[in-house]
């Protein structure tokens, strides 16, 4: 499995294991697309992160990464933006080894836990 499909993976196992928890998620796409004209449009906040959404009444900010992967300098001022308006930002991560059910069930109780500390 490629990096891309990695990455894919986790995120819509995040999603679907957070939505199992009770959170209100979505996935947020970033990038761009080129019109009929040939002009680039940019979409989405740049840095912004994989999974955005609300559970227990905190916004929430998750980053997906996969093998050795780390934050951009871009995710990195989201990630303080986020944490100054006292929402919740995570980086889920997964190795590529561990069962990606296991992995998943993993990060949502490390989400949660900060969730509960910061209320």
């Amino acid at each position: 499995m490629d990096k891309h499909q990695a990455h894919k993976l986790l995120k819509n196992h995040m999603i679907l294991a957070l939505s199992e928890a009770g959170a209100y998620v979505w996935a947020n796409e970033t990038g761009s697309v080129q019109s009929i004209k040939g002009h680039y449009i940019q979409y989405g906040h740049k840095g912004s992160s994989d999974i955005l959404g609300v559970w227990n009444g905190k916004f929430i900010a998750i980053e997906a990464k996969t093998g050795k992967g780390v934050q951009s300098p871009q995710q990195k001022i989201f990630e303080k933006n986020v944490t100054e308006q006292r929402g919740v930002y995570y980086v889920a991560k997964w190795d590529g080894i561990e069962p990606i059910k296991d992995a998943t069930q993993r990060e949502v109780g490390n989400i949660r836990k900060r969730i509960t500390r910061d209320i």
